[in-house]
């Protein structure tokens, strides 16, 4: 995982290659509001010391066999 700078502003496709997800599965994860993703226009953004904070319930995560 690449380092997560908290003044920055990450979009989907770089939060699905920081956390080893699918695209979808991270718009799926905002909508259940499991990660902290705010809708701006039509994108779906996300404050790096938001994803900061959300990264204990990401790891030691287990991916499925």
């Amino acid at each position: 995982m690449r380092e997560i700078k908290p003044e920055a502003i990450y979009d989907v496709k770089e939060v699905a290659e920081m956390f080893g997800l699918a695209e979808r599965t991270v718009k799926r994860l905002v909508y259940e509001g499991k990660l902290p993703g705010r809708k701006v226009a039509s994108r779906i953004v996300f404050v790096g010391s938001e994803l900061l904070q959300s990264l204990p319930q990401w790891t030691g995560r287990k991916k499925a066999v």
